[in-house]
């Protein structure tokens, strides 16, 4: 979205304000979704393995992109 809102001359404050808004909404709602329904289990579940989750997932867009360019 970054590279795109650059060639699409989005001004550079405007994206800055929308990127903080949609990000901060979106781990809210994920994490106070998941606590909600799940208490301070998914609390503490998010706390040890968000971080693995999310590089694991950037690996796999990695590869995903690699795959598609290569083969």
């Amino acid at each position: 979205m970054t590279i795109a809102s650059g060639l699409a001359g989005v001004p550079f404050l405007a994206f800055m304000l929308f990127s903080t808004i949609t990000r901060s909404v979106r781990f809210i709602v994920l994490e106070g979704t998941l606590v909600y329904f799940f208490g301070a289990q998914a609390k503490a579940l998010l706390d040890k393995y968000l971080e693995i989750v999310l590089i694991s997932f950037l690996i796999l867009v990695v590869l995903g992109v690699l795959a598609v360019i290569y083969l």
